[in-house]
């Protein structure tokens, strides 16, 4: 009959625990005499001892420099906050110092402590000139314009729209790109910037401390039903201490009806990348859906790609917000009248104290280590040992 088997018990598994060790340490060698055979294991235990004491000591030395060499790096000023002579002496040495994130790069910005972080307008991702939408063997649509237009660099950015009410939803979007007003105060750029809407084809940065596009001399593409040339032109400005270069540049914004969501959704694809890499992209699409003037109702249908989501760097904040803010805007204006806007000011970062860099290299690497030296502790190996 059976046995009930009940787990071992503490004893049992100790004695199976040393004499697993035994065998693996004597390493079937074969002893002339029995003190041969003791004092060759005790003379490799005494090596394995020290080699098990020392061997975490040497980790942790070279951790520690390791460490020591990494932090020295990122303490280097182009990793800090960027500072600034502000007040200098007859002699020309500098007697007040200023850091912040108006005299930072992108890189540095991080690192700056910014109690009120300077507000920016809402920007929509622009496709680059040489890849705007236009008329291709894989979308040979008529309203789309002639690929000549990329050799002068004047092709309009185009948005997709569908719905439906055609007429309705037409109506509404013709208002997505207000028209700048030469009686517009531009007394601060930012806010008459806000007022409109305008975009860049820089890529999103993961925070919104400083906004690639005004923080570069890239172009910032001002969105119109037509463009006139004083539209076009460059500006200095200076926000919140930050020295600033607009080089702002009209584009026309143009919208093309399509039957289905679907249809959007394949151009948006093709567009994004065709074959032998070539790119025919679009700003966006709107689908309408069942809108009518007594509600609103909007699917909005963007790359999301340049969000960069891979699993090797920060996931960037994509222009979402102008694109949303843009159809509600021209739908309050097309039913309530143009002196009803619902603005979207500014978009900011949360305030944020000084940092800076750090590389903790004994978190990322500690559970090898650790298994390194509890393997030291407790060797395997397949060698067979019988041990009566």
């Amino acid at each position: 009959m059976d046995t009930l088997r009940r787990p071992a018990s503490f004893l049992t598994q100790a004695n199976a625990l040393l004499r697993k060790n035994i065998c693996l340490q004597a390493r079937l060698q074969i002893a002339v005499s029995d003190y041969t055979f003791i004092t060759a294991m005790q003379k490799r235990n005494w090596k394995t001892n020290i080699g098990i004491t020392f061997f975490p000591v040497i980790i942790c030395v070279l951790l520690i420099v390791l460490q020591n060499i990494i932090n020295s790096e990122l303490d280097k000023p182009k990793y800090r906050c960027g500072c600034a002579c502000v007040e200098t002496d007859i002699n020309g040495t500098c007697k007040r110092r200023e850091c912040g994130v108006q005299y930072s790069t992108l890189e540095q910005v991080w690192n700056c402590a910014i109690p009120s972080p300077p507000r920016w307008p809402a920007l929509i991702q622009v496709p680059q000139p040489e890849s705007r939408a236009v008329k291709t063997v894989s979308q040979p649509f008529d309203d789309l314009p002639e690929p000549s237009c990329r050799d002068s660099w004047s092709c309009p950015a185009s948005v997709l729209i569908t719905g439906k009410d055609r007429y309705f939803a037409e109506s509404v979007a013709g208002g997505l790109f207000p028209a700048f007003s030469p009686s517009l105060n531009v007394t601060d750029y930012l806010d008459a910037l806000s007022r409109i809407v305008v975009g860049s084809d820089t890529a999103p940065w993961y925070t919104q401390l400083l906004e690639p596009a005004f923080s570069s001399s890239d172009t910032i593409y001002l969105l119109q039903p037509q463009c006139v040339p004083y539209l076009s032109q460059t500006i200095s400005y200076r926000a919140r201490g930050i020295p600033l270069q607009l080089n702002i540049q009209c584009v026309e914004g143009v919208m093309l009806w399509r039957e289905s969501t679907s249809v959007i959704n394949e151009e948006l694809l093709k567009g994004y990348k065709q074959k032998g890499g070539k790119i025919n992209e679009f700003i966006a699409g709107y689908d309408f859906l069942s809108t009518t003037e007594f509600g609103l109702g909007i699917n909005v249908l963007y790359n999301s790609t340049y969000n960069d989501k891979t699993a090797y760097s920060f996931i960037a904040a994509l222009r979402v917000p102008r694109l949303v803010n843009a159809v509600s805007n021209a739908y309050l204006k097309y039913i309530r009248g143009p002196g009803v806007e619902m603005r979207l000011e500014y978009v900011k970062e949360m305030p944020k104290v000084g940092t800076s860099y750090r590389f903790d290299l004994s978190s990322l690497l500690s559970a090898l280590f650790f298994t390194w030296i509890v393997e030291l502790l407790f060797p395997v190996s397949m060698m067979r040992c019988n041990i009566p």
